[in-house]
């Protein structure tokens, strides 16, 4: 008796594996060039190049402020995060991508429903229908439809540990049809990250960068907001809120703000507000039924939450209140204080 049923436990899984593995290779490999081979209407169209380059993450270094701080990157569109993907709830959207990589990549749209057999639009090859687009020139096109408005990303999926780690990834907003949330003054989303550039002993000169791990040679030794560490030289040059640096929000008395903040990384990131509380008002791209008001939220990797608050409206609210990680450690630029994941709420009159 139990002879026969050990080998019916096993013919199962072996029959389980065998149909697994026949969908990941019927499907992993089906990619279509572009969205008009695809066919269909859509709402939106998003082309997506994915190439190396150099990132500035600093405009200067700690101690010689002739060098700026350079990442050798992996980017969409020749940025880190990629382009900001705005669409409205319910658009088709159509996503044309090219890979200019030495390698072949797939892009995965975290937190959203596409298609997982037509087109294997969604997945990580091998394991699943992941796209798989092969390097130097490949080409596919996939597709979803916008989900709930609220915050989601995208990223790549193949080779994760070093593909994501050095710069591919990037948002997806999805508004509302019928919007009722546009008192923000501030609206923006950020996309928390940490890297590892090595420097030559000898020179002084950054020459490499690796995926930041968790073991100690390649522990990270810089932390990003948007692909930039806090500048405190250049704190007080900023364009509409964008400092040299990474990113401060800039508000006037009474001014309401949403951030949503998502952790990109290997890290958590505990994420406090000097001088006032905000409201957490949705997670992951779904509305909180009772949101929860604190200073300091943790944003583990892969999640995505939005908060609320208002800039104030008395004399004490007015001046520059610090918006830090608590994992002191990644407020540092290579272990020099302040750096890294540090922002600010610059209230004015």
């Amino acid at each position: 008796m139990l002879r026969r049923l050990r080998f019916i436990v096993i013919a199962g899984v072996v029959a389980i594996f065998a149909v697994v593995t026949m969908v990941s290779q019927g499907y992993a490999h089906t990619a279509v060039g572009t969205c008009k081979d695809l066919g269909g209407h859509w709402d939106k169209i998003v082309s997506l190049t994915a190439a190396t380059g150099k990132w500035t993450i600093l405009a200067h270094d700690e101690i010689d402020h002739s060098k700026s701080v350079d990442a050798d990157a992996w980017m969409y569109n020749g940025t880190v995060p990629g382009p900001t993907m705005t669409v409205t709830e319910g658009d088709k959207v159509c996503v044309q991508f090219t890979n200019n990589l030495p390698e072949s990549t797939s892009v995965h749209f975290h937190g959203i429903k596409a298609p997982y057999i037509e087109n294997a639009n969604d997945g990580v090859p091998p394991v699943g229908a992941g796209l798989d687009i092969p390097g130097n020139g490949g080409m596919g096109a996939m597709h979803f439809t916008a989900p709930s408005a609220g915050g989601y990303m995208y990223h790549a999926h193949e080779d994760t540990t070093r593909q994501i780690l050095l710069g591919l990834y990037g948002k997806i907003i999805v508004k509302s049809k019928f919007p009722t949330d546009n008192g923000y003054a501030f609206d923006d989303m950020w996309m928390l990250s940490e890297w590892r550039i090595d420097k030559d002993p000898k020179t002084n000169d950054y020459i490499d960068t690796v995926p930041a791990g968790l073991d100690a040679d390649t522990l990270p030794d810089y932390f990003t907001i948007d692909g930039k560490a806090f500048d405190p030289v250049a704190l007080g040059d900023k364009d509409d809120g964008v400092s040299k640096g990474n990113k401060l929000i800039v508000l006037k008395q009474g001014q309401r703000a949403r951030l949503r903040m998502t952790g990109i990384g290997q890290w958590p990131h505990a994420m406090h507000m000097h001088g006032r509380n905000f409201q957490v008002v949705a997670k992951d791209g779904t509305a909180l039924a009772n949101p929860e008001t604190m200073n300091t939220i943790t944003v583990h990797p892969g999640e995505i939450y939005d908060i609320v608050f208002t800039a104030g409206f008395t004399t004490e609210d007015l001046g520059i209140w610090v918006f830090h990680c608590h994992l002191l450690d990644h407020a540092t630029n290579h272990d020099v204080y302040p750096g890294g994941l540090i922002s600010a709420v610059v209230i004015t009159k």
